[in-house]
């Protein structure tokens, strides 16, 4: 039997019924929608910032979800191309309206619907987002309605584009989530196993340790995969400090595999030419047959192949992130040099898994 009671408290969207952390961003996030509360209008908005894992999307839905109004909560999908319609189709949707006509023409219909009453829109993982996608909505919702926008997103930086006449209507207060502390960290690991894991399966020294190896990362969702999977490792015996190192291999491969899957499309097209060439011509890849192969892979999937110069800065972006290597031989005096591009093992290890 599996110590594990419940797998749901440790999913990346689970929201816990109470915040055990965060108390002065809470009170803060509070304060910002009384107003609402009783009824009035908060013409700021809110721009919440944090790294990955810093607790900014769940402590702001469980503030909102104990107002008596429920929220317009829009997620952005990195793989959606048309991402301001799809915010428009949202937005219609909360009003239970459907699109008619142009996006325009929709909006106003907004307008229509909801008239002089306040609400609220969230907007989260708006760094999927480009600043010129989401100008017209800023600007129509700031303009045109009484709404109160609340813009999640990891980069501090994303509103910085936007067009003046924007800027000057969208009013917006930010709130940073600094990343977690050790003994955050230990209380939300502790609530987690008391929801997730059998009694007695656990102890508070286990947790603690867990919490120090999180720490330099500040993230409680490493944390509780930490967690998981040492309580996965663990079968039917109480968790151990022994599992921790073995747990730590299966999260960052883990990790890497939900980085893969995140990548603009491009990037996960031109990893998997890498990818192919590696797998049937492990030595010798040039630039060249990069290019090549990449361009066969776009238009077998319907997509328009890039220039050389494009091609070059995805592979530079890919070496940054530390998915490729690139190297420069010579070809002998006078021949000049030549390009040759290497996938790191563990990428492998990590397509190899997403393929099985």
């Amino acid at each position: 039997m599996s110590i594990i009671r419940s797998r749901l408290p440790f999913d990346d969207n689970f929201i816990p019924p109470e915040i055990v952390d965060r108390t002065e961003e809470q009170t803060v996030l509070k304060t910002h929608f009384e107003p609402i509360i009783s009824g009035d209008v908060q013409p700021i908005n809110l721009h919440v910032i944090g790294s990955i894992g810093s607790g900014k999307t769940v402590t702001t839905r469980v503030i909102l979800q104990n107002l008596p109004a429920k929220p317009c909560y829009i997620q952005v999908d990195e793989w959606i191309r048309a991402k301001t319609y799809k915010m428009v189709c949202d937005l219609l949707s909360f009003f239970g309206l459907k699109i008619y006509g142009n996006v325009c023409d929709s909006l106003y219909n907004i307008k229509a619907v909801a008239g002089d009453r306040p609400f609220i829109v969230v907007i989260d993982e708006a760094d999927n987002m480009s600043t010129e996608d989401l100008d017209p909505i800023l600007h129509f919702l700031s303009r045109e309605t009484y709404a109160t926008t609340v813009i999640i997103s990891r980069r501090p930086n994303i509103l910085d584009g936007l067009r003046e006449d924007t800027r000057d209507s969208f009013k917006y207060r930010e709130i940073v989530f600094k990343s977690y502390r050790k003994a955050e960290l230990f209380e939300i690991l502790k609530q987690r196993a008391e929801m997730g894991l059998k009694p007695g399966s656990y102890t508070d020294e286990v947790l603690y340790r867990i919490a120090e190896e999180a720490e330099p990362y500040g993230s409680a969702r490493y944390a509780l995969d930490l967690l998981l999977e040492m309580a996965e490792l663990s079968g039917s015996r109480p968790l151990k400090e022994d599992y921790i190192p073995v747990a730590i291999g299966y999260v960052e491969k883990r990790s890497l595999v939900r980085a893969l899957q995140s990548l603009p499309t491009y990037h996960a097209l031109l990893l998997t030419a890498v990818y192919d060439l590696c797998r049937n011509h492990p030595k010798d890849i040039t630039l060249a047959k990069v290019y090549e192969r990449f361009n066969t892979v776009c238009t077998e999937r319907g997509l328009r192949p890039l220039s050389k110069r494009r091609l070059y800065d995805l592979l530079s972006d890919l070496k940054i992130r530390g998915y490729i290597d690139i190297t420069r031989h010579g070809k002998g005096r006078g021949r000049g040099t030549e390009c040759y591009v290497e996938m790191q093992d563990y990428t492998k290890e990590a397509i190899d898994s997403l393929q099985k």
